[in-house]
């Protein structure tokens, strides 16, 4: 299984092992420099138990309200998963030279971590997984709906309570170790401050790299500072395609981003700013609904 949206695990079955108990659309493109896909969950190892049927981001800073589209877990789920995969499946992973008996005992193992109070199931997949595909994201699948995985994946995340990890279970190439995950979208606004040379800068940009950086310091200055972060965006940002909407960049899910912004993004709490963040097309300072 290289990629669980297109080509989820067939011929799944229940292992041996019970069941535990409580699983930028376009990356800074064109000139909107920042846009994000408007689907998806998204969550921290601290948030990704808790669900709801329908996510409020709250009041933006702008005046408006944002209603973040969700769904009930029934509807819509999310996952992380561990491959462990071995050498005797109808389609072996390049490279694994591990039997079928050692793989079992190896997921075995490694499901018992998972279901350890505590246990951090990222890391375990960046660690265990045999999947190239999503290994380094710790094993995350965006959300999907029913009938848009294949049905036997589907069938065991929707049995599962957000949170819970599943019992190890066998697909054609391996033994899978699934956690649901509760669905959650987040909004975030962003004000970008670009260089001369920066990618993307508009003809004519005169400031340069060395300008820029405490241009974008005395901004953060200002929105930590309580001044109107909307104001801010229309006054500094050079993102053209949202300057004039609060900085707005749209509502995004884990990953859909460069690690850069991802990571601060998530991290942050309603509201609040993050630090200076460089990417290839300037300073960003973003927050987050």
């Amino acid at each position: 299984m290289t990629d669980p949206r297109r080509t989820a695990p067939t011929g799944i079955r229940t292992s041996d092992h019970p069941r535990a108990p409580s699983a930028l659309a376009a990356i800074l493109a064109t000139a909107c420099i920042l846009a994000l896909a408007l689907a998806g969950c998204g969550a921290d190892r601290d948030t990704e138990d808790a669900g709801a049927d329908r996510a409020r981001v709250g009041d933006s800073l702008d005046g408006r309200t944002h209603f973040v589209p969700s769904f009930p877990d029934s509807a819509e789920a999310a996952a992380r998963y561990i491959l462990v995969a071995h050498s005797e499946g109808a389609d072996p992973l390049p490279g694994i030279d591990r039997n079928r008996r050692d793989a079992k005992e190896l997921a075995h193992r490694i499901w018992m971590l998972a279901t350890e109070r505590g246990a951090d199931f990222a890391a375990l997949a960046r660690e265990y997984s045999d999947d190239p595909a999503n290994r380094a994201i710790g094993g995350f699948v965006p959300a999907f709906r029913r009938g848009q995985m294949d049905v036997d994946f589907s069938l065991h995340v929707f049995m599962m309570e957000p949170g819970d990890v599943g019992g190890v279970v066998e697909t054609g190439n391996g033994f899978l170790i699934i956690k649901r995950l509760a669905v959650r979208r987040l909004a975030a606004h962003h004000i970008l401050i670009a260089w001369r040379g920066a990618e993307s800068t508009a003809a004519g940009m005169a400031r340069t790299k060395a300008q820029a950086r405490p241009l974008a310091e005395e901004i953060l200055r200002k929105a930590r500072a309580g001044e109107d972060p909307c104001r801010l965006a229309r006054d500094f940002s050079d993102d053209p395609q949202t300057r004039f909407e609060c900085g707005f960049i749209g509502i995004t899910e884990r990953y859909t981003l460069p690690a850069v912004i991802d990571e601060p993004l998530f991290r942050l709490k309603p509201g609040r700013f993050s630090d200076i963040i460089e990417s290839p097309y300037g300073y960003h300072i973003i927050w987050r609904e």
